[in-house]
Formats: C-alpha cells, structure tokens, sequence
C-alpha cells in the first residue's frame, strides 16, 4: 500500500500516457474507418449515376426506335433491379413481363450457331411478342426517364 502511495504520481502519469496513446490510436482507426466509408459512399454514387445514365440513354434509344425493344427490355430488366424502388413499380412490371417471355432466346454465339430457319423462327416469334408488349413498353420507359430523374 505504501509503494501505491509514495509511487501515485508515477501511476498516473503512465495510467494518462497510456490513455493518450489509446485515444490516438482510436483516432486514426476511426479516421481510416471514416476515409473507407467515404470511398465505398463515392463509388455507389459513380455507379448509381452509370446505372441512371444507361437507363435513361437505353429508354431514349428505344423511344427513338434506334434499339430493339427485346435488347431494351433485357438491358433495363437487369438494371432496373439495382434500384428496388423502381423494380418494385407496378408501372415497370412489363419489362419483367416482357423478359420472362424472351429470356430463352440465344444470343450473341448461340444464336449464330443456329440455322438460318430457326434464327427466322425466333425472330418471327420475337417481333410478335415486341408487338404486343410494344405500346405498354413506350409509356414504361418515358415514364422511366422521369422517374430516373427524380431518384436521390
């Protein structure tokens, strides 16, 4: 007890340089915690500005008959879904519609390894299909570009 007594103001001097040192260890790990998230915050927002960007450029293609409405829907489709809040749209479900029923077409590679009368066949069935879904599609994606704008 006596060597807590005589030795006290060695304790605390340790005891306080040790907290010191620990509250600037916390420091820097809270300052690179806080320098990741600002990266991962700056690399959402570079890819929810490509992802809003295409939708509006592929809706503007389409709209102006420059892409097929399959290629359209099966572009939007899988980029709609990255943002759950337009996927979710009753307005939007044509593209899933749409897709579920052109999904197992081939493409690219396998379409080209398919004779000139399947790749007639397919095409025949596929242009009957954007015929159907064709005006519900035009009032989805202007609708879409509105409503790319307005997301945060």
């Amino acid at each position: 007890m006596n060597f807590l007594i005589e030795n006290a103001k060695i304790i605390f001097i340790v005891l306080s340089v040790l907290v010191l040192g620990l509250s600037i260890y916390l420091g820097i790990l809270l300052s690179q915690v806080k320098k990741k998230n600002d990266k991962i915050r700056e690399e959402k927002e570079k890819k929810d500005l490509f992802v809003k960007d295409s939708l509006k450029i592929i809706a503007l293609a389409t709209i102006q008959g420059q892409c097929d409405l399959s290629e359209c829907c099966i572009r939007v489709k899988n980029l709609i879904d990255y943002f759950p809040e337009l996927a979710g749209k009753s307005e939007f479900q044509v593209f899933q519609q749409m897709y579920e029923e052109i999904k197992s077409f081939p493409t690219h590679e396998r379409r080209l390894e398919q004779s000139k009368q399947q790749i007639f066949q397919q095409d025949s069935l596929r242009f009957k299909i954007e015929d159907r879904y064709r005006e519900e599609m035009i009032k989805s994606l202007n609708l879409l570009r509105s409503e790319v704008d307005a997301l945060a």
